[in-house]
């Protein structure tokens, strides 16, 4: 008996150790959110966000289902930004700060205005978008 629970345990522990480090990283603190428009699918809230996002020099790191990465270095501020998102909302979650010499962020903090100026142009890109429909 003792010895079939042993590799039980030990495949257990094995697949919660891979789903661990498969997990996605932690994608920082809320910094904000923007309601989605009724009739959009997916894909829309996703192209309002790359489009809106842009303009501004925002970098494409990352793009899943879901999932954008943004990444901005400017005026000493080196800031990703990450949206997670669907059909009724997009939530904005920001790893940002000003770092050191050595790069090393110590102190996180948002960047406010950029973060007011990215909700604004992504709802009028959604706006855009739901008119058309």
């Amino acid at each position: 008996m003792n010895l079939v629970i042993r590799p039980a345990r030990l495949l257990i522990f094995l697949v919660a150790l891979f789903a661990a480090a498969h997990a996605a990283p932690d994608p920082g603190t809320l910094a904000g959110t923007v309601v989605v428009p009724d009739g959009l699918k997916a894909a829309d809230v996703q192209k309002a966000i790359v489009v809106g996002t842009s303009a501004r020099g925002w970098a494409l790191k990352a793009k899943e289902n879901g999932r954008i990465v943004l990444f901005l270095e400017q005026g000493g501020w080196r800031s990703t930004m990450t949206l997670i998102y669907d059909t009724k909302e997009v939530k904005i979650f920001s790893d940002s700060g000003k770092p050191d010499k050595n790069g090393v962020i110590k102190k996180p903090a948002i960047p406010e205005s950029w973060v007011k100026y990215m909700k604004q142009d992504i709802t009028k890109q959604l706006g855009l978008l739901a008119f058309d429909k």
